[in-house]
């Protein structure tokens, strides 16, 4: 099976529509991401793994 690229970018979108409506100090944990699904109100907190493992706090 061949991923297409349209169905990776809506669910990425859905991902980050659903993370806007999380509640400020929402800790979010990805693993081997762009990080474009990552909305501008979550701050990234830590990583492991050679940034591999991402920690992520919403701040506002």
């Amino acid at each position: 099976m061949i991923p297409h690229r349209n169905l990776y970018d809506e669910y990425s979108n859905y991902v980050k529509e659903q993370l806007h409506t999380t509640p400020v100090g929402t800790r979010l944990v990805t693993y081997w991401s762009k990080w474009d699904e990552i909305p501008r109100s979550f701050e990234l907190v830590d990583s492991a793994y050679n940034g591999l493992l991402s920690f992520w706090k919403k701040i506002f």
